[in-house]
């Protein structure tokens, strides 16, 4: 990847013929896309087999839900697609592992954006729900107008290396491993995943971080 990755920027000259930075780049993107898929799978195995170690901090969710935001802006640009973001005021800090938190975010947004058609739009929204009831804490939902998914379908998208769209709608190729991943990893941080979904409207994932997560005077850094 690396010796790719300087092919296609030229880094030490002109390669000639274009047809030779294109390869470097497709060589590049091929090299990326397998390392994703051994990432997903080693940290599926470290979760399955009780190995996933959480290291839980004072955690920015709001700062988190931003930078992921961010990272995939570009992509969902070049996709066609409008990436908005929604974030309350003086929401408090959680406590939480940084590094699940940033992936939760990030396979979602990827999902939402893999499953979009070009024009649709992806909309990240961070706020708290007050109050003692079921639906109270934290909640950062990732909602697209992408093909959605069929009601039969709903447990199927949860299980490992599944996919259920076939449609062609599809950018690219994938693992079935991005929802499995982040409904572990936020079932293991004490909080819930929750998917709403019509087909060809779109769908809403929302994953909930619980009251008690929530650590008493604090606030984000993030307006």
């Amino acid at each position: 990847m690396g010796f790719s990755d300087i092919l296609q920027r030229q880094l030490f000259g002109e390669l000639g013929d274009v047809r030779y930075r294109d390869y470097a780049g497709d060589i590049f993107a091929s090299g990326q896309h397998l390392l994703d898929l051994i990432n997903d799978i080693l940290d599926l195995s470290r979760i399955e087999a009780g190995q996933y170690e959480m290291t839980f901090t004072e955690v920015d969710i709001a700062d988190v839900a931003q930078s992921a935001t961010d990272v995939l802006k570009e992509l969902a640009n070049s996709e066609g697609l409008n990436i908005h973001i929604s974030i309350q005021a003086g929401l408090p800090l959680i406590r939480a592992d940084l590094r699940a938190a940033r992936q939760i975010l990030l396979n979602l947004l990827s999902n939402a954006i893999k499953f979009t058609p070009s024009g649709g739009e992806v909309r990240v929204e961070v706020s708290q729900e007050s109050g003692n009831g079921v639906d109270s804490g934290i909640h950062i939902a990732v909602a697209d107008t992408g093909i959605g998914i069929a009601a039969e379908n709903m447990e199927l998208i949860l299980m490992p290396f599944s996919q259920v769209a076939s449609n062609g709608l599809i950018k690219e190729g994938g693992t079935g491993l991005g929802l499995s991943i982040v409904k572990s990893l936020i079932e293991l941080q004490g909080g819930v995943l929750q998917i709403d979904s019509k087909v060809g409207i779109g769908t809403r994932v929302t994953v909930r971080f619980p009251n008690s997560h929530i650590i008493d005077g604090s606030l984000s850094a993030t307006t």
